[in-house]
């Protein structure tokens, strides 16, 4: 006995107005497309040549010619300028720097019976060195004023924070004061002229190491 067949009825027609829609978002599509190819060409026609536009940094853009070929920067020049250091060999503060050292061998080559006039100096000059730098750390007119007139003598990092002529001065007076002459000034000679030294060979070999 023979199987009936289903009969599968035909499949809905698509209305007019969908077919339509179709074709007319593809017709825009392919617009859109033939438009971004127009736009990203390049001057000598080249696709690319708009895109590689974009993709080029700021600076070598404001270096092109206009013809749009780009002057390269010399890689051997940029070498140098990278191998240069600027060293801030701070002269006036190690000349004072060291000047105390000479000035201590003359006081102990005269020999005197007694170093407290030299610690009564000492701490005379910190008595008016401690309020004009509490001022000049408070009060933005006499800083510039101070740095205007001692300004040379600072490092950077000293003119945010207390000034370093201050500790430099408690450690004399303490050596001064508490030790015995001979290590006292030999001390105060090391702290004058080794640690302008050592500064000096620090700043111009310490990237070597």
């Amino acid at each position: 006995m023979p199987v009936p067949v289903p009969i599968v009825p035909p499949p809905p027609a698509i209305p007019p107005n969908v077919i339509d829609s179709v074709s007319s978002m593809k017709r825009q599509r392919q617009q859109q497309h033939r438009r971004l190819q127009s736009e990203s060409k390049g001057p000598s026609g080249n696709v690319d040549g708009h895109l590689n536009n974009h993709r080029r940094k700021p600076s070598q853009q404001a270096n092109g010619h206009a013809n749009g070929v780009l002057s390269v920067p010399n890689g051997h020049d940029d070498k140098k300028e990278k191998g240069k250091r600027v060293i801030d060999w701070e002269i006036p503060r190690k000349a004072l720097h060291s000047s105390i050292g000479f000035g201590v061998l003359y006081l102990y080559s005269q020999q005197p019976e007694s170093v407290n006039p030299v610690i009564y100096a000492l701490a005379g000059s910190l008595c008016v060195i401690v309020p004009c730098d509490v001022l000049r750390l408070n009060y933005p007119p006499f800083e510039r004023l101070y740095e205007k007139a001692v300004g040379f003598l600072m490092r950077e990092s000293e003119k945010k924070t207390t000034n370093g002529v201050i500790w430099y001065m408690l450690g004399v007076i303490y050596t001064l004061a508490l030790l015995p002459r001979d290590i006292a000034v030999s001390s105060i000679l090391i702290l004058s002229w080794c640690d302008t030294t050592a500064s000096t060979f620090g700043r111009l070999y310490g990237p070597y190491t």
